[in-house]
């Protein structure tokens, strides 16, 4: 699919990038984020990037904020 805005194809690629979401339903979250007041679509980035201080570990989920641990390069998740 070409777009008339670069910005729109990479959001559709990233969107449609997720487990069960086609180029056309990525199209529709994007369109749809577009029409959303901006503090709404900030919010949505702001929960998106606190998703990198959320790992998996052992079948855990774990927050940064409780794993003390996790910002020591040396640290090796699967000791764990």
């Amino acid at each position: 699919m070409e777009f008339s805005s670069k910005l729109i194809e990479q959001a559709v690629a990233h969107f449609s990038s997720l487990p069960g979401v086609g180029k056309k339903s990525a199209l529709r979250y994007v369109l749809h984020l577009i029409k959303q007041d901006a503090q709404d679509i900030t919010n949505f980035s702001d929960v998106l990037k606190a998703l990198n201080d959320i790992k998996f570990c052992d079948g855990w989920v774990i927050e940064r904020v409780f794993f003390p641990l996790w910002s020591l390069k040396s640290h090796k998740y699967s000791v764990i």
